[in-house]
């Protein structure tokens, strides 16, 4: 019964999400080289330092320094590159393949990248300084002569695993909407406390706790970014609806920056900032979002009992969400990209299935997120959905 009444309703596309969607399908990719100047400066500037922390100091400065925007009538904020559907470069990954293929990025029968003389320019600029330096090479040096040959043979093939970061993994979503950002540096700091400076595992702790530090610090300095860009555009804004959004966006931002959520809002759109970093550090694919029909079905719940939210703008808020893990993007070497085409992440969100106690875990808000995926039919996010005997 609930399947059918969320079926029959909202069978058209709301306007705002049409035109976000339009807008997104309608730009050509290109390349963002500001990730790659950050985090080749960084790495140049912080050459001493152990090498996470390096990582970390990189990724603050990206996190403070890169363009941000909010695009008209979005409600999920966050990018990932200086325009929509650019891809960054993820130089310390991997270089030989943007030397060799970048004059046939914008030839490619599929997934092709378009980019300026200039932007070719500072890439073999950028190239050249991590040229021996990047995961790729020295995962390619730890090969042994026979397993080097049959790399080379191309009978197989592991490109993804040299040249990207980390993938595979969900994110304890559950804990960080209960402890917010400011619950995890506070996790930190207490685990510093109690490290002694006499023990060396302590001391490469001691190193761990720092990077975390810095990440978590830079990422509330991310989401208060956009806090401030909201607030400035609200200023501006002469439409009154759009006003009362950027102004309720900059209010999000700035309690999810270091607190738990509060609303439904606020919970979608700090799990949509943290998957956002997690891209922009680590160059990974198969990030996945979880059981997000669980997780956020408190929020869900007590929003609608309050009336602060209806069914039709929980589904739009989450259109919302599809539309922005459909605008990160990622370019890939031709060898591998021949075989993944579509440029897909595999941005994974999984619903249904049973809970921890065994009963049907399937819920309203399970509905509203099959229904929202079905009706954007876009290729992000993979949608899974866990089926057992007792499944209506």
């Amino acid at each position: 019964m609930e399947a059918t009444r969320l079926t029959a309703t909202h069978d058209a596309l709301s306007p705002r999400l049409r035109k976000i969607k339009d807008r997104l399908l309608l730009t050509r990719p290109t390349v963002c080289l500001e990730r790659a100047r950050f985090y080749t400066d960084a790495y140049r500037r912080f050459e001493a330092k152990p090498l996470i922390i390096r990582r970390a100091l990189a990724l603050q400065q990206t996190l403070e320094q890169a363009t941000i925007f909010i695009d008209d009538g979005e409600l999920i904020v966050g990018n990932q590159a200086t325009r929509l559907k650019a891809a960054p470069i993820f130089p310390e990954y991997a270089v030989a393949f943007l030397v060799e293929e970048l004059d046939s990025f914008d030839h490619r029968p599929g997934d092709a990248f378009f980019l300026s003389p200039e932007d070719k320019q500072e890439i073999r600029e950028v190239c050249s300084w991590w040229a021996g330096k990047t995961v790729h090479e020295r995962g390619l040096e730890l090969m042994s002569e026979e397993l080097r040959a049959m790399y080379d043979s191309g009978l197989i093939r592991a490109e993804a695993n040299l040249t990207c970061g980390d993938g595979h993994i969900a994110v304890d979503f559950p804990r960080l909407l209960a402890d917010g950002l400011g619950g995890y540096r506070k996790r930190v700091r207490e685990a510093s406390e109690r490290l002694d400076a006499t023990d060396w595992a302590d001391l490469r702790k001691s190193t761990f706790h720092q990077s975390v530090e810095i990440a978590l610090q830079a990422v509330g300095t991310f989401i208060r970014r956009f806090a401030a860009l909201a607030q400035e555009m609200a200023a501006s804004e002469t439409d009154a609806a759009r006003q009362t959004e950027l102004a309720l966006i900059a209010d999000n931002c700035l309690r999810i920056a270091q607190d738990p959520p509060e609303s439904f809002h606020q919970a979608l759109q700090l799990v949509y900032f943290i998957q956002l970093v997690l891209q922009i550090e680590s160059n990974g694919h198969s990030v996945s979002l979880g059981r997000l029909d669980q997780y956020l079905l408190p929020f869900y719940r007590a929003d609608l009992r309050r009336g602060l939210l209806s069914e039709a703008q929980a589904e739009e808020l989450l259109g919302c969400l599809w539309l922005k893990l459909l605008g990160i993007n990622k370019i890939r070497p031709w060898s591998h990209t021949r075989y993944t085409a579509g440029s897909p992440l595999y941005q994974n969100v999984t619903i249904g299935g049973r809970t921890p106690e065994g009963v049907d875990a399937v819920n309203e808000l399970t509905y509203a997120v099959l229904h929202s995926v079905g009706s954007l039919s876009l290729p992000q996010p993979n949608l899974s959905v866990r089926y057992h005997r007792d499944v209506d």
